[in-house]
């Protein structure tokens, strides 16, 4: 200080690029005359001058030169009586990036007062002490720029995300997981990143241009519904009515529009018309997610024991007709045949040479049993 006053006020005065809001304190200034405290206060008034100051700042409470007692009012006592040195310390932000002002004043002007301008030494001085002035401007982190695609399918890792950064290139990308593990990072790069093969879940990036410029994005990447197909058997084929089959197909989720492609070339949502036999369906979402299943058209139950082929046609037909068995298949033993009804119990079917079948039945009162073996002979059987 240029005068002979004790040092009693150290104020900082900030521009409008700061967020006056966040001005803290930090620490307490050493008292070197060891008979006052340094307060961080504002709004101070000077006894002897009438100086009145507003901003917030280190003050000297002290006992000597006032109240004789410390009451937490700088303005009515003297200075620390003292040569130095002090250290004043406080933290402050600029704008956050919602209201940053390109350009905005970021100076820092600290001001000194003596105890003689601030307090209650009755000699005006140090008024020509100079204040210390620290001019700089803002400059604003420009807005980082991202875009995600979401997993194509439920479950899948294919889904990504490009980041853009903004500022002076070159850039340096961080790429993270919700729970801060690292997945990428790319350093020195003109160019947007791309982070790809990823889950469904939370993420991060963050970007530091060339001037420091730090930017962090958070994005989520969300998993379409479930995708589920299932087939109910609505109608089987018969001998009556051989395409009657019918195979209802139900499904859930998946993104529309469907497409459908039955093992039989159809592309119906439905299986219509079928035959007996194996058909597998396949379902494709708009997303290109695929879904597979499988069900099989019979030509109606067995009305027999499991392994027992029962004869369901007339008299006079081809033995070598499925629909003439209740399994709509022929045998493929000489046993395990049951001829029911009128043509009697316990039947013993052998299979002779060159399409010849014999059947021996224990026959009732009045049977009679045709088969044509469909290859120029027949088999009649009768009482």
């Amino acid at each position: 200080m240029l005068g002979a006053n004790w040092l009693h006020s150290i104020v900082p005065i900030f521009g409008a690029g700061w967020d006056a809001s966040t001005l803290q304190p930090v620490g307490t200034p050493t008292n070197l005359s060891g008979s006052g405290v340094w307060l961080w206060t504002n709004n101070v008034t000077s006894t002897a001058t009438g100086l009145f100051i507003p901003d917030f700042g280190w003050y000297y409470d002290n006992p000597v030169g006032g109240p004789g007692v410390l009451d937490g009012n700088p303005g009515n006592n003297w200075g620390d009586n003292a040569n130095g040195p002090w250290t004043f310390c406080w933290q402050i932000t600029t704008m956050g990036p919602s209201s940053c002002l390109q350009g905005a004043d970021l100076q820092v002007q600290i001001t000194s007062y003596a105890d003689g301008e601030a307090g209650s030494w009755g000699t005006f001085n140090c008024q020509n002490t100079p204040d210390y002035i620290f001019p700089a401007t803002l400059s604003c982190c420009g807005a980082l720029s991202i875009s995600s695609t979401d997993p194509k399918c439920n479950g899948d890792a294919n889904g990504s995300a490009i980041a853009t950064g903004s500022g002076l290139s070159p850039y340096d990308y961080s790429w993270e997981t919700s729970g801060g593990a690292t997945l990428q990072t790319v350093l020195n790069s003109a160019n947007p990143d791309t982070l790809s093969g990823l889950l469904a879940g939370s993420y991060s990036v963050t970007i530091a241009d060339d001037t420091g410029c730090t930017t962090v994005q958070n994005f989520i990447l969300t998993d379409p519904a479930v995708f589920q197909i299932g087939i109910i058997i609505r109608a089987n084929s018969s001998c009556a009515n051989p395409n009657a089959g019918w195979l209802d197909l139900l499904y859930l989720g998946g993104v529309p529009p469907l497409s459908f492609l039955w093992s039989n070339g159809d592309t119906t949502e439905d299986g219509l018309n079928l035959a007996a036999g194996n058909y597998t369906v396949s379902v494709t979402d708009a997303n290109g997610c695929v879904m597979i299943d499988s069900s099989m058209i019979t030509g109606g139950s067995p009305s027999g024991p499991v392994g027992v082929w029962t004869w369901l046609g007339a008299v006079n037909v081809n033995w070598f007709e499925p629909c003439n068995w209740d399994k709509f298949s022929i045998p493929d033993s000489t046993s395990n045949v049951l001829v029911p009804g009128s043509a009697g119990t316990n039947p013993l079917i052998s299979m002779q040479p060159a399409h010849c079948r014999t059947i021996q039945i224990e026959y009732t009162n009045g049977a009679q049993l045709y088969i044509n073996e469909g290859n120029g002979g027949e088999l009649i059987i009768a009482q």
